[in-house]
């Protein structure tokens, strides 16, 4: 195992997680435990929400980064009424960037009415898109990015490499439609939250074996060296196909870094904390005290035998011993009580 002294960096934004729904659409063969239709569609109280976004830019005066994702946001049936309460209800002088996560699959027109009901505020509300070439073609993809590009609405497009069907020639065909700065590739990992060794090592090893990660450095910042790991810096790919992204007994600054709603409304530090039996810190459809929440917040030791989602958040080797380790469970996020 290593001995990294410290991992990640401070961030100078404040991340805001939403997974609005774990519904999908979809039924990708790698999306295992990420997606499940069975729980119920809740409504957040954007409200609340607003409060949250207000109070976290007032305490650490840094840009706060919205992430809305899923499942699949956009079947979420409240979501021009999620987007109208966050326009309406975050303060205007709160330096904010919305991002909203889809497989872009509903209908041209769906998108169409979408981007002509927020094209104004494009300078801070941006779609980024997730393509699936297991479950759609890149023509139809394509046509769907062009509308949000028209409108100055899109974001970046990930390409989710897999196995089964070669989505390289995809990517050089995306890259050429809708440019460079809009296209990335995603190498993917198995999601289920146990994350099984060789199902895990086994997709990111493929790629080491059949494609030009130098190449895909240009293309990716899964790819990139932009990880701080002492004195040197390092890819979130090197981290899953050497195995060695564990930090268990390191100081976490996560707590700092960002906050996770699940879709019913439960609120977490970290987004392995929507898998594992930890209690959320709050319930986003309560009344809570955001200020007390984050004048008491600080680094917390991390309990988990890996990290996929917050490599970058800064870790100290504090040569802590965990004496139980968290277990991740899907059935820790889709059997919540409302």
């Amino acid at each position: 195992m290593h001995n990294y002294k410290t991992v990640g960096q401070d961030q100078d934004i404040f991340t805001i997680e939403v997974r609005l729904t774990s519904k999908c659409n979809y039924n990708c063969y790698y999306c295992t435990d990420l997606h499940y239709n069975k729980v119920p569609f809740v409504v957040h109280n954007v409200k609340h929400i607003c409060e949250l976004i207000n109070t976290a830019y007032k305490h650490f005066n840094k840009p706060i980064y919205l992430y809305i994702y899923g499942g699949e946001p956009t079947i979420y049936p409240y979501l021009f009424d999620y987007i109208d309460g966050l326009i309406g209800g975050v303060d205007c002088d709160v330096e904010i960037e919305i991002d909203i996560q889809s497989n872009l699959s509903l209908k041209n027109s769906w998108w169409d009415k979408f981007c002509k009901k927020y094209s104004d505020k494009n300078h801070y509300i941006k779609v980024c898109g997730s393509y699936h070439n297991t479950q759609t073609n890149i023509y139809t993809f394509i046509k769907k990015a062009l509308i949000l590009k028209k409108y100055g609405m899109l974001n970046m497009i990930s390409l989710m490499y897999n196995r089964k069907k070669n989505v390289m020639p995809d990517f050089k065909f995306a890259t050429k439609i809708l440019g460079d700065k809009h296209c990335e590739i995603c190498p993917l990992i198995d999601s289920r939250v146990s994350q099984p060794l060789e199902s895990d090592i086994a997709e990111v090893s493929y790629i080491k074996e059949n494609e030009d990660v130098n190449e895909l450095k240009k293309h990716s910042f899964f790819f990139d060296d932009t990880i701080t790991v002492d004195d040197q810096k390092r890819s979130r790919f090197s981290f899953w196909l050497s195995n060695d992204n564990t930090f268990t007994g390191y100081l976490c600054n996560a707590p700092l870094d960002r906050i996770v709603i699940d879709w019913d409304g439960s609120c977490f530090f970290c987004e392995s904390h929507l898998f594992s039996d930890t209690k959320p810190v709050f319930n986003i459809n309560e009344k809570n005290d955001y200020k007390l929440y984050f004048e008491d917040i600080k680094p917390k030791i991390c309990k988990f035998s890996k990290c996929f989602f917050n490599i970058e958040s800064k870790k100290i080797n504090i040569g802590r011993k965990v004496s139980k380790i968290s277990k991740l469970n899907k059935k820790n996020s889709i059997e919540r009580k409302i």
